[in-house]
């Protein structure tokens, strides 16, 4: 059952896709998300997940995200995540998640310099690794989605199972083909419960067969439900 799940999404000047992942959230998850503005200070007792949607939050002036991670809301947000709330950064949430240094690493231009609006081909570990990878395809939309970081945080998110999506086409430097993210990393997760998950591609664009595919809703389900196998069979595909 869905009832106990309440779901809040941080807007900030300039997301343009928290509506989505609302509609997304009602229409198939039968779920009732709040929508909350950043100058918010606090979060409501009853909220049991917090998302970042995807936009150009103050405009990507500086930094893709690099604005956002200090507004008034992302105190509440990182003393949450760090408590153990499950927190989800999709695009311009990720690359918020990474500047509130919730995440480690930075999301950079693409190597191309280009925006790129596509369907990607990727591999889906999971949020708790506990399944066999999936192959599954997500779209993107972004100029700044290249993951960076440094050798040994890379080494180490290997060794601590923290990368949870890759691009499946790689260059012969095993980066990505699409944008030249490090080791072909689409996602990362982390967190004292690995409860904090960030990804470039948007799953709530693909999370029905009416939006062309439903894959989406395999990691919005794991972010939602976990392994409560009951609760992620209970949604509207």
């Amino acid at each position: 059952m869905t009832e106990n799940i309440r779901p809040a999404i941080i807007v900030f000047p300039a997301s343009n896709c928290e509506k989505d992942m609302a509609q997304v959230l009602q229409e198939v998850f039968s779920l009732s998300p709040i929508l909350v503005w950043h100058t918010e200070t606090h979060l409501s007792n009853d909220i049991t997940h917090v998302i970042l949607p995807g936009g150009f939050s103050f405009g990507d002036y500086l930094r893709a995200g690099a604005l956002a991670a200090h507004s008034p809301i992302m105190a509440e947000v990182k003393r949450l995540a760090r408590f153990g709330l499950p927190t989800l950064g999709v695009c311009n949430g990720f690359q918020i998640l990474c500047e509130a240094k919730l995440l480690p690493g930075v999301l950079l231009r693409n190597h191309h310099d280009r925006f790129v609006c596509t369907v990607s081909r990727m591999t889906w570990f999971g949020a708790r690794q506990t399944h066999v990878p999936q192959t599954i395809h997500l779209p993107i939309a972004h100029r700044d989605g290249r993951f960076y970081a440094g050798d040994a945080t890379i080494d180490r998110l290997r060794e601590e199972d923290g990368i949870a999506l890759v691009y499946d086409d790689a260059d012969e430097n095993g980066d990505a083909l699409v944008n030249g993210a490090k080791a072909c990393i689409a996602g990362i997760v982390g967190g004292p419960k690995r409860n904090i998950l960030g990804l470039m591609p948007h799953p709530e664009r693909m999370a029905s067969e009416h939006m062309l595919g439903s894959d989406g809703l395999r990691i919005l389900k794991d972010f939602l439900f976990g392994q409560d196998d009951e609760r992620q069979n209970d949604c509207k595909l």
